[in-house]
């Protein structure tokens, strides 16, 4: 480090490895317009599917249809622009009730418009960090 200050003292020192080999394996989830503090964590996962030639990645959350926020009037209407006049049995459905009740998020191939990004993905374990 270039300077050395009493008020920002160093409190750890780890050994820091360096690897190429998943990065074949690993997908960009960003969301830029979400706020920090509106994860998903809260939301069920439903199912999630990766077709790995493609690289692509989609998770199915479950929305909180009872949610203060959520519209049931818009709602609805997602559902019938989405699935039409298809019976509620029908296999081909987006939407199992009369109402959006899911979102899907999905990451797009990674492609050149990505290629000036930076980004850093790390492990920590064991006193050791692998990026």
């Amino acid at each position: 480090m270039a300077e050395d200050s009493d008020d920002d003292p160093v409190t750890d020192e780890v050994d820091v490895f360096l690897s190429q080999s998943l990065s074949d394996n690993l997908y960009l989830m960003q969301y830029p317009l979400r706020p920090k503090g509106m994860g998903y964590n809260h939301l069920d996962h439903l199912s999630a599917r990766v077709k790995p030639v493609q690289k692509r990645v989609e998770i199915e959350l479950a929305l909180d249809t009872r949610s203060k926020n959520y519209s049931a009037s818009k709602g609805e209407q997602i559902a019938v622009n989405v699935d039409g006049n298809l019976p509620q049995n029908a296999g081909d459905r987006v939407f199992s009730t009369s109402r959006m009740d899911k979102i899907t998020l999905s990451c797009p191939p990674h492609t050149q418009s990505f290629s000036n990004c930076q980004y850093a993905i790390g492990l920590v374990k064991d006193g050791e960090i692998f990026l």
